[in-house]
């Protein structure tokens, strides 16, 4: 049976963290936010940890915020998410993409806002605003193939989703790695990136080998 729960940060609801409520959903459940600034403690504000869930804010991005406070990343979706794995209707703020433990998957210093790892969840109407990492402020995608095709890829598809005064060395709003013949191919609709700033390549995305498509999208400044 597919349950909803609801995250308030009164404590009106189910739950007062997101992570709470990700951690108590199953595969087809939906996790509805309430507006509020998110906080979390370990190494993101949230990781989807591989369910298929609908996870969204009640009333936006503009009054709903996953704050990373510069201290860890926003998301993380390193575990196999599918397009099923939606995340709807967040400013995704303040993320910082730092070098991970010596037994985490995460090759490097990536994906301040959001960090995509042989996964392909499925992005609406989310901002990603004064994130940075070394690659990728707002986003890093890569995969683990090797260059015989083996392991996964990294497919995600964001909508309407804009990127806002992100930093990184590689890639300010977006960076893109693929490393095998079957390349990922992430796809952006009705995106735009404005005043992302790349200390070396890329001030909107770098992509370093995969296959991106972008339709109606708008890079500024």
């Amino acid at each position: 049976k597919t349950e909803i729960f609801q995250v308030h940060p009164t404590g009106v609801g189910d739950f007062t963290t997101i992570q709470e409520a990700i951690d108590a959903a199953r595969d087809g459940d939906e996790v509805i936010v309430s507006p509020g600034v998110y906080f979390g403690t370990g190494d993101a504000v949230v990781d989807l940890a591989g369910k298929s869930i609908w996870l969204h804010s009640s009333q936006g991005p503009e009054v709903t915020f996953i704050d990373a406070q510069e201290r860890r990343r926003g998301v993380l979706c390193t575990n196999g998410e599918g397009p099923e794995t939606r995340i709807e209707g967040f400013t995704i703020q303040n993320g910082i993409g730092s070098r991970d433990k010596p037994n985490n998957r995460l090759p490097v210093e990536y994906g301040g806002g959001l960090a995509i790892y042989d996964s392909s969840p499925t992005l609406i109407n989310c901002k990603f605003i004064n994130n940075s990492a070394a690659f990728g402020g707002g986003i890093g995608i890569t995969d683990s193939q090797d260059l015989v095709g083996r392991g996964g890829t990294s497919n995600p598809q964001l909508e309407n989703c804009s990127f806002i005064d992100n930093y990184a060395n590689y890639g300010a709003g977006v960076w893109l790695r693929s490393l095998g013949i079957e390349r990922s191919s992430p796809s952006f609709s009705d995106c735009s990136f404005t005043n992302n700033y790349a200390e070396e390549e890329g001030g909107g995305i770098r992509c370093s080998d995969g296959d991106p498509t972008f339709t109606n999208c708008s890079f500024t400044e």
